[in-house]
Order: structure tokens, then C-alpha cells, then sequence
């Protein structure tokens, strides 16, 4: 009983020369400077859920408990500062720097991991590793003791003065801590995930390409465009039929035969033309008829090689041909069959690889000045194990099969191979079946070389599906100004240059005047408190501070040539607890130093300590009435009376041949014919309606703007931009893309892919594009679009 006495008070008693006491009977643990710190129940429940082998310090115990409720003030760190002074402990000042650091980065940290079994978990991962001289046995005998209140006046009087060996050993617990989880991001996913730092990316051996995205890659340049087509339109003709092995009772394939047994489903229509007492007595003799499936191999085939032949007469457009033809077959591929290919030469044989665009290419280019591939192609037969499970394919030139030289070779291979396909230079296609040696047509196609290989190819950069407008290295288009409201009162103006805007979709905007739509500077910007300022020349810049994430990042943006440069802050200065930009130099305080940063030379400057009566005041731009009039000038243009447009349920084109979006429909109107998105006053059914594809696609880096894909039934596509543009893509080729600003109340403005443009100049700078007029770009593009789809 004596020794938990003397445990008790030796644990809860606070130190005469210290930061904490007792106050309001022992009910409260406050600071001396009157700041309440903790509850005493809140303390004997945290006590309780606490299981270790030990305990820290309680003095350690409460600054941790302290910052999970709010910071530490100017007057508690004075008062921390003047116990070291008194113990001659000043050359360690910096250890006390760091246990505030700790404290701010626990701050700092989400709610959710401060309070509850988040804050358990928070002491466990700061203190439950050392070892400690009070053992848990100690202590829940000391907790009794506490609860019931016994002792209550021993423990509220002042103990023994502090030491300073003491006081450094509880400092001791938070530096240590400070060195492990210096930031505020890195203590989070220790709590949430239990892990130090977030593993690296597994190094794994990608898959190769298969043929549909092949196919996808090579539509993608213009130099292989033609390839690409071809192989489409070989896709249908070359696709090799089921072998049959048999027949079988399921439901899938053709019919293979009739028998006297089967299952009443499949009985011949005949056999029910019968009276019920003449089919019954054919049941039951087995007399009736029923028809049989076709069944699939058992084992069908899982490896497919390609045999393309390289010699002379291959060469120029069959080569083409043949290459087409072999992106065919493995697109058939119905078994995920291993594909290889060679290119059979005179006498030798080389692997090619026709999985990437640039073994595609690469095998273009494999030819050879013999007259016949027969020596290669009986070689490489013997040479290969022959299997059951391969399929062997030569692709040659329809003559080949008239030459004699060729043919005693053909011979000597033919039991080997399962088909052959012969091009011509006409365009003719024919596609033999191998069976035991013997041939037999399957099918023969005649294709339009010329329209397939010579279609003039236009400004179409992505046919896989983002728009040509965003692949562009900046926008054609200015951007439909976004309301100042939608900001909330991220802006900043440079005087003379224009207003800069940060979007409710972290967009930075640039306006430049009140006749001219915005300027997009940068796509995506983190979030946090952001800091403007400007060298009142050509650069704009911007801090992002984000304290709970401990992230401090400035960008510079120069206003001519609208390049970006950013630099991360975050470990040099952490917890950045106010800024302010002045000029070309950027002040940032944390709780101990104020650092300055040259936003031009791009590094740190100085790093001067605080006075930490004084802190650093955070300057933060003032809303005034009069900025904010200012502000609203760059709204007040002639053209500025409009909606942005970027949602709508219906896409279709009417009965007038106009599109239409929702409740408005486009089309030319006025004395100047200009386009125009006009309210439809009478809906009327449309035809040729655009479906929504299921979900959101991610088109741009900053993922708060959001698209929706409509498809036509053609293949033609329609993607509504979050920023107000539709961005229209033809599924005929020969028509360039086209963007148009969705903006109701106003004339609008297009552009295609080709480099035109046409509207209101509010939304281009017609020194920079080439213009037509709206009358034209209407027949010519959105006519051309829209008669596709009818």
C-alpha cells in the first residue's frame, strides 16, 4: 500500500517549477498561464486503454494530449522557454525546437486520428516501443488509487522542483518522434496503414499489346494508318471456321446430322406434323426423327504461326497485304492462341515480331531479291517440332501457286500447313483451308486498294478517344469565363495585366480583358491556402500550402510564354504556418523561423529565427469592396451575358437535320449568319440519338473536371467538356474533328482539327488561328459530321 502511495505521487504529482498543475480541486490539468489541458477523467480513461509494458512520462503524455486538441500558444512556449533558461539548459534549445515541431505536426493531423481510438493509437505508436521505468502493473494500482480519490490532496499539492535531466528526458520521447515522422503526411500513413513510407512500384514484366490495340496504335500514325485500315476490313474475311470432330447434343454450331435419339427440343419439325397418337407410338419405337449439333474439338488449337513470305514478288503492295493479313488472324485469335510470325527469305528464315508498332514497322522492312520462298518454307517445317496443337498459316502472292519451282516445295510442306492466304497486287484475297495435304477455298474478298491505302489523311491525332482539342499544346479555344462566385475569392489581380482566377475546379484562370474569354494557365493546382504575387513584369506566382498535408509547393508561371515551373518546399520548411510574396521574394514562417525564398533565382535565401512573443502573422488579401468592384470589371464586356452549357440528358439530330442539346439546338441565325445554340420553343422527336457510355472517362490530369461520352451508332462520338466545349468526332475519317464553346445567350465559336476556326473572336485571338466564316465551317464540317449520321 506504501509503495502505490508513493507510485501515485511520484506519477500524478506535478513538479513545482513546471508547466502543468493541478487546478479546480484535482479535476483539471492546466497550464501555469491559466490554459486547460486535459479533464482528469479524460486522463484516467486514456491511462486505461493504454496497454504497454511501460509509460512514458506524464509531462510527455500531456503535450501529446494537448496538441491533439489544439496548438500550443505564444505564452505556453515562452513560459517552455524560460523553464530551459532556468535549468542552464539554452545550448539545447534546438531539441526543444523540435519537440515543438512534433507537437504542431500532431496538430496538424486529420480529426479523425486525434481524438478516440485514433488518439490511442497516436500515444501507442509515440511511446510503445521504448521500455519505462513504470511498469503497467505500477500504474493501474496508482489508477485505483486515482479513481477513488483517496489521495487527492497529496497529488494536488507541488512536488520536488524539476531537473534538468528531467526535463530533457521528456523532451527526449517528442524528438525522437520528430525524427521518425517529420511530416505531417508521413505520420498519417504510419496511423492509417501502419507503414513508414509507401512501397515503391513493383517491378513486373507488362503484357504485350494485343492486336486490338495494336490495331488502335498504328490508326494513330499517319505513316501506318493504311496498314491499320486494311487489316479492319481483313478482319471478317479472314476469321478460320471451328473445326469439327464430331457432333454433339449442345446448343451452340450448326446441325451435323439426324438421328433416332436426342432430346424432345431437338425433334424435326416434321415429326410434329403427326397426330398425338402416331408421334407417341414413333417415341416409343425410337421411329421419330431428331437433329444433331456440331460439337468443338475437344482440344482446339493453342498456337498459331504466321509464315509471310519476303521475296520478290511480295514486294510493294502485297507486303502491305500481307502484313494486314497477319494483324487479321491474331485479332481472330478466338482461343488466346500464342501467336509468332516468321519472314520466310530464299533459303533462311527470320523471327519478326508483329505485337508492337515497332515490330510492325520493323517487318516492313524484311525483304529478299529471290524468286520463291520454297527452300525457306520447307526448312523452317522441318526444322519446327510439328504439333496437333499448332496451326501453321503462309501468306504468299496468288502466282506463287502457278510456279512450278515454287510448287514441288509447296508439296513437300503442304501436310503441315492448316491454311494458306495469296494476295495480289489487284486486291484480291483467297483463303485455302489445309486438310491432309488436300485444299479447299473458304473464302475469297476484293478489296478497293486504292480508296483503303490512299485516303488523304487529316488532322485527326487520337482516334482512340480523346479529343484532338486537348492534345493541342495549348487550348485554340479561350475558355467561357467561370463566375467569380465560383471561385470563392481565390482571385488576384495584376493591375494593368489582368484578373487571376483559381476555380472551384482548381483551375487557374487567366483574364486578360473584358472582351475576351479566359486563358488557361495551369490544368490543375493541389489544393490549400494559396498565396499570390507578382514581379509586376511577366511572372506570376503562387504558393500552395496545405498544413494538414504538411505540403508547400510555389509555381511560377511566366504571363508570355505561359510556361509552368514549380518548387517543392515541403521538406526544406515544414509546416509553413503563414506566407506573403512581395515582389520576386517569398516570406514563409513556420513557429520558430522565417525564411525568405527568391522566387526568380529559385532558392533560399535566409532563415532568420523569431521572436516568439512576436510570431509571424499570417497576410492573407483582403476581399475589400472596392477589389472586389474591380474584379467584376473584367466580367462587364458586350459578349458576357451568357450560360455555360456542360450538361443535358438528350443528343440527337432533329427532323431539320440540326443538332440538338437538351432543350437548344445549333444552327446559324442572324444577319451574319453566325452560329448560335438556340432554345427550341416546340420539342420535337428527333432521330439518330447519341447513347451515354456508362461512366466518367478521365481525360485531363485534374480529374474535378468531368466529361461524358455520347456514341451514334455509326461509331460517331460526342464529348461533353466540363469546361463548357463539345467535342464532336466523326467516324469517317475524312472529316477533321470539331470543338464548339457551349455558351447560351451569345454567338459561339468552333474549331476543327485542321487548324480553323470561326464565331465570335471573343473566344479566340484571330492573329493566332486561321478564320473563315461561320457559314462555311457550318457547311463544311458541321453539315459534313451531321450528314454522316443520317
Amino acid at each position: 500500500m506504501i509503495k502505490t502511495v508513493i507510485n501515485t505521487k511520484k506519477y500524478f504529482q506535478a513538479p513545482s517549477n513546471y508547466f502543468w498543475k493541478w487546478a479546480e480541486g484535482t479535476d483539471v490539468i492546466e497550464w501555469r498561464t491559466g490554459t486547460t489541458i486535459c479533464y482528469r477523467d479524460d486522463l484516467v480513461e486514456i491511462l486505461s486503454e493504454l496497454s504497454m509494458d511501460g509509460f512514458p512520462p506524464l509531462s510527455s503524455l500531456l503535450w501529446v494530449i494537448m496538441a491533439c486538441k489544439e496548438e500550443m500558444g505564444p505564452g505556453e512556449k515562452q513560459q517552455m522557454m524560460r523553464i530551459m533558461t532556468d535549468l542552464n539548459l539554452k545550448h539545447r534549445e534546438s531539441e526543444l525546437h523540435s519537440a515543438f515541431g512534433f507537437l504542431e505536426v500532431i496538430s496538424a493531423l486529420p480529426t479523425e486520428l486525434k481524438k478516440g481510438e485514433g488518439r490511442i493509437h497516436l500515444i501507442h505508436e509515440i511511446f510503445g516501443k521504448p521500455s519505462f521505468v513504470f511498469s503497467n502493473v505500477e500504474l493501474k494500482a496508482a489508477l485505483a488509487e486515482i479513481r477513488s480519490g483517496r489521495l487527492d490532496a497529496l497529488i494536488r499539492e507541488d512536488g520536488d522542483a524539476l531537473t534538468s535531466d528531467e526535463f530533457l528526458a521528456d523532451l527526449q520521447y517528442l524528438c525522437r518522434a520528430f525524427e521518425n515522422y517529420p511530416t505531417v503526411a508521413r505520420l498519417e500513413l504510419k496511423l492509417k496503414t501502419g507503414l513508414s513510407e509507401v512501397p515503391g512500384v513493383a517491378e513486373i514484366d507488362l503484357p504485350e499489346y494485343s492486336s486490338a490495340d495494336l490495331i488502335e496504335q498504328l490508326e494513330l500514325d499517319e505513316n501506318t494508318i493504311a496498314l491499320a485500315r486494311l487489316a479492319r476490313q481483313l478482319i471478317p474475311v479472314l476469321n478460320i471456321p471451328m473445326h469439327l470432330q464430331g457432333s454433339g447434343d449442345q446448343s451452340y454450331g450448326g446441325i451435323s446430322d439426324i438421328t433416332n435419339r436426342g432430346n424432345y427440343d431437338r425433334l424435326l419439325l416434321s415429326e410434329l406434323a403427326h397426330d398425338d397418337l402416331l408421334l407417341t407410338a414413333r417415341l416409343v419405337n425410337n421411329e421419330a426423327l431428331y437433329f444433331r449439333r456440331e460439337e468443338p474439338p475437344e482440344n482446339p488449337k493453342r498456337q498459331r504461326t504466321i509464315l509471310l513470305d519476303t521475296t520478290i514478288r511480295m514486294w510493294g503492295i502485297p507486303r502491305i497485304y500481307a502484313i494486314s493479313a497477319a494483324l487479321a488472324f491474331a485479332h481472330n485469335s478466338k482461343h488466346n492462341e500464342l501467336i509468332e510470325s516468321y519472314a520466310l527469305k530464299g533459303e533462311d528464315y527470320v523471327e519478326i515480331n508483329l505485337h508492337s508498332k515497332d515490330g510492325v514497322v520493323e517487318a516492313l522492312g524484311e525483304l529478299h531479291h529471290a524468286l520463291h520462298c520454297g527452300k525457306s518454307l520447307e526448312s523452317l517445317i522441318n526444322d519446327q517440332p510439328v504439333s496437333e496443337q499448332n496451326e501453321y498459316i503462309l501468306v504468299t502472292e496468288a502466282g506463287m501457286l502457278r510456279t512450278t519451282s515454287f510448287l514441288s516445295h509447296l508439296a513437300n510442306a503442304k501436310a503441315s500447313l492448316s491454311f494458306i492466304v495469296t494476295v495480289s497486287r489487284s486486291g484480291e484475297l483467297h483463303f485455302y483451308e489445309c486438310i491432309k495435304g488436300n485444299t479447299r477455298l473458304l473464302s475469297t474478298a476484293k478489296i478497293n486498294l486504292d480508296e483503303v491505302l490512299n485516303v488523304p489523311v487529316v488532322n485527326r491525332k487520337d482516334v482512340s478517344g480523346v479529343p484532338a482539342f486537348l492534345t493541342c499544346p495549348s487550348p485554340p479555344l479561350l475558355l467561357p469565363k467561370v463566375m467569380l462566385k465560383e471561385s470563392k475569392g481565390m482571385w488576384f489581380e495584376m493591375v494593368g495585366v489582368g484578373l487571376v482566377i483559381v476555380t472551384h475546379v482548381r483551375q487557374v484562370m487567366l483574364i486578360r480583358h473584358s472582351d475576351k474569354g479566359g486563358e488557361e494557365l495551369m490544368g490543375t493546382i493541389e489544393t490549400g491556402d494559396y498565396t499570390f504575387g507578382w514581379d509586376e513584369v511577366d511572372n506570376l506566382f503562387i504558393l500552395v500550402n496545405n498544413r494538414q498535408k504538411n505540403f508547400v509547393k510555389l509555381y511560377t508561371i511566366n504571363l508570355g510564354s505561359l510556361s509552368v515551373h514549380h518548387n517543392n518546399l515541403s521538406e526544406e520548411i515544414p509546416i509553413v504556418k503563414s506566407a506573403e510574396i512581395i515582389k520576386n521574394i517569398l516570406y514563409l514562417s513556420t513557429g520558430f523561423y522565417t525564411y525568405t525564398f527568391d522566387c526568380i533565382d529559385r532558392e533560399i535565401k535566409s532563415k532568420v529565427e523569431n521572436d516568439i512573443l512576436r510570431g509571424f502573422g499570417l497576410v492573407a488579401p483582403v476581399a475589400t469592396q472596392k477589389f472586389i468592384e474591380r474584379a467584376y470589371n473584367y466580367y462587364k464586356g458586350p459578349l458576357n451575358g451568357f450560360t455555360r452549357m456542360f450538361r443535358f440528358k438528350d443528343l440527337y439530330v432533329g427532323d431539320d437535320q440540326k443538332l440538338v442539346l437538351g432543350h437548344y439546338k445549333l444552327g446559324l441565325t442572324g444577319h451574319n449568319r453566325l452560329i448560335r445554340l438556340m432554345e427550341i420553343i416546340e420539342g420535337k422527336p428527333g432521330a439518330k440519338y447519341a447513347k451515354e457510355k456508362d461512366g466518367s472517362p478521365t481525360l485531363l490530369p485534374n480529374k474535378r473536371i468531368r466529361f461524358s461520352r455520347r456514341v451514334w451508332q455509326d461509331g460517331s462520338e460526342a464529348v461533353v467538356d466540363g469546361r463548357g466545349f463539345l467535342h464532336l468526332k466523326s467516324s469517317d475519317l475524312k472529316i477533321p474533328e470539331i470543338t464548339i464553346v457551349l455558351v447560351v445567350g451569345v454567338y459561339t465559336a468552333c474549331w476543327a482539327s485542321d487548324g480553323v476556326v470561326c464565331g465570335s473572336a471573343y473566344f479566340f485571338d484571330p492573329g493566332k488561328s486561321d478564320m473563315i466564316s461561320s457559314e462555311l465551317f457550318y457547311k463544311k464540317y458541321i453539315q459534313a459530321f451531321i450528314d454522316r449520321l443520317v
